[in-house]
């Protein structure tokens, strides 16, 4: 190697280590800052989440697809959601990120609830190329708007729970929409299971909700534990921040 290489090699890896003590100070300074002042964690209303969706719908859409392909969570969809079958129910369905995993052959419905009208035409956009025409296609607002009739084989939510204001409550009318022997895949995203790592989703919970809508440090096994459904798995990923869940 040349001693111009050489330079540039080193120089190079000064350049990264500077920039890691940088964002690592940072973060430091943040997860202080938030420590020594009173706060509460961010409040989830429902029409103010809407509204941060209906704005983003489209940059979240893009966003989504190349942070899943980096973090493992594109396999974890592919893996989990290949399960649902007959009749699907999707709570917080969002642009129709998880048309491409499921297995169209073994479902004969999906019914679509997301409260973002934004959401909700990308999803329809996207299912004209990935939803067979075999498959019944519906989409509502709420789960409230659902015929009251409605009961489902599977239900499927993922990466819901951070932006619902009465999550439990929402889990527990999920359960009540399962037929007997049916299940809930859930793909979830929130406290991890270390320390240091929860201190830093703390200090960045409340911007991070302000630009997307989620809270990421939320209990996801106590919000589980305080619903009536019946965890049959729960296995935890990306240093436990992601929860991926099938119950009944």
């Amino acid at each position: 190697m040349g001693f111009f290489k050489k330079a540039l090699f080193l120089g190079g890896i000064y350049g990264v280590g500077v920039y890691a003590g940088a964002v690592a100070w940072t973060i430091r300074k943040d997860v202080l800052r938030y420590e020594s002042e009173p706060h509460l964690n961010p409040v989830v209303p429902e029409k103010r989440v809407v509204s941060i969706y209906n704005d983003i719908a489209e940059k979240y859409s893009k966003k989504i697809t190349k942070e899943e392909l980096f973090s493992g969570i594109y396999f974890l969809r592919f893996f989990h959601l290949r399960n649902a079958k007959g009749h699907v129910l999707e709570i917080g369905s969002g642009p129709g990120s998880n048309f491409s995993f499921y297995k169209w052959k073994q479902i004969q419905s999906l019914s679509l609830v997301d409260p973002s009208e934004e959401m909700h035409k990308l999803a329809s956009t996207k299912a004209e190329k990935k939803v067979p025409k075999s498959v019944q296609l519906k989409q509502y607002s709420q789960l409230e708007a659902l015929p009251e009739e409605s009961s489902f084989d599977t239900i499927v939510q993922t990466f819901c729970l951070c932006s619902q204001e009465n999550a439990v409550d929402n889990l527990n009318k999920a359960k009540q929409l399962l037929r007997p022997g049916g299940q809930m895949l859930l793909i979830e995203h929130g406290k991890g299971k270390y320390e240091w790592l929860n201190k830093i989703l703390n200090a960045y919970a409340e911007s991070h909700y302000e630009s997307w809508g989620c809270v990421w440090n939320r209990d996801i096994n106590e919000l589980m534990k305080e619903s009536n459904l019946k965890l049959d798995s729960c296995k935890r990923y990306n240093f436990g921040t992601t929860y991926v869940i099938k119950a009944h």
